[in-house]
């Protein structure tokens, strides 16, 4: 899944009680759930935290559940939205150690950035190219219903879902 990249209005703020899951021939690995909190800290910049509960079921394998990796990340908006050009924004994150990484829930420090073209990393192998689709539903202005579907038109049968209900409260809200 993708993000887009409006940022939380300046002292507003982004509070998701979400799952994800992603499915393939491997298993699957979801968020049963994750608590998602993000905040405007400056005109054009988000600050996000992600502490997810995790499911690890491994195709034929023992399912294992329990806290996963935090994730701490920084959204900027780089350009916004014109005639000529969609919005474009930056959005790295770190997820830090918190999870049983021997156990499937947690990998450790890494960092994470969103693709939407995904190529092959050895010739001969064919990219991915990811279509998802989702609903925003406006409950009221603070109450908001999220989900979305995705999963790649070539390359491996993986698939993800998302479902979450999103509190949207403060300035411009």
């Amino acid at each position: 899944m993708i993000d887009d990249p409006e940022p939380v209005p300046t002292g507003g703020w982004e509070i998701d009680l979400a799952s994800q899951a992603v499915h393939d021939e491997d298993g699957t690995f979801a968020t049963l759930p994750h608590l998602d909190i993000n905040c405007g800290l400056l005109p054009s910049v988000e600050v996000h935290l992600l502490a997810p509960l995790d499911l690890n079921a491994p195709a034929g394998g023992p399912r294992k559940f329990g806290c996963g990796d935090t994730e701490f990340g920084i959204k900027c908006r780089l350009a916004p939205e014109t005639a000529s050009h969609p919005a474009i924004g930056g959005y790295p994150t770190v997820e830090l150690p918190s999870g049983n990484e021997t156990l499937g829930l947690g990998g450790g420090i890494s960092a994470g950035v969103d693709v939407v073209r995904v190529t092959s990393s050895a010739e001969g192998e064919g990219g991915a190219t990811p279509v998802n689709i989702g609903l925003d539903c406006e409950l009221d202005r603070v109450h908001h219903l999220v989900v979305g579907f995705g999963r790649p038109t070539r390359g491996p049968s993986t698939y993800q879902a998302h479902f979450g209900f999103q509190f949207r409260l403060g300035q411009g809200r």
